[in-house]
């Protein structure tokens, strides 16, 4: 039973899948927020353009100086929003602030799972096959003041999230 638990835990392809998923979706939902801004923006200008020929021909009543300002300020907010999708300020941790609570959790079913004693000594073997060696070296700058290194087949296994990580590489 506790060996079926720990079999429903996701490979880490599984979970790179996921990831790729949920970040392909936020960018779905980008663009369309930016093709609705670029929309707004048209109208705004358009607006604005219509107000400001209404001053020029002298048939603006007072009130529309504050309906141009508030038209301006609106497109200056819209035009700030737009800037930021054409920066690319938008990164992987922007997209999905839970990723970290994502993968806390299903590190700690694993962990749960890999207790459980009637798995535990099965589960340590398999885990041996896949990590060669930890190396474990001080580091000021971690968090724990320590950096750790794992050498072997679980090793070469991450290597693709932290390509992703560093440039979202192979991601749709």
């Amino acid at each position: 039973m506790a060996w079926e638990t720990c079999r429903q835990i996701p490979t880490m392809a599984q979970f790179q899948a996921e990831v790729r998923r949920e970040v392909k979706e936020l960018r779905r939902q980008a663009a369309s927020r930016s093709d609705h801004l670029r929309e707004r923006l048209d109208e705004l200008s358009a607006a604005i353009g219509n107000i400001l020929h209404m001053v020029e021909m002298g048939n603006a009543p007072l009130s529309v100086m504050e309906r141009l300002r508030e038209r301006e300020a609106e497109k200056a907010r819209v035009e700030e929003e737009l800037a930021s999708f054409a920066t690319g300020a938008d990164d992987v941790v922007e997209l999905m602030p839970n990723l970290a609570e994502v993968y806390a959790r299903k590190v700690a079913n694993l962990t749960n799972a890999l207790n459980d004693p009637t798995i535990r000594d099965e589960a340590t073997s398999m885990i041996r096959q896949l990590v060669e060696k930890i190396v474990v070296t001080p580091d000021a700058d971690a968090t724990d003041g320590v950096r750790l290194e794992i050498h072997g087949a679980m090793a070469e296994s991450t290597r693709p999230v932290k390509a992703a990580e560093a440039g979202l590489a192979g991601v749709d």
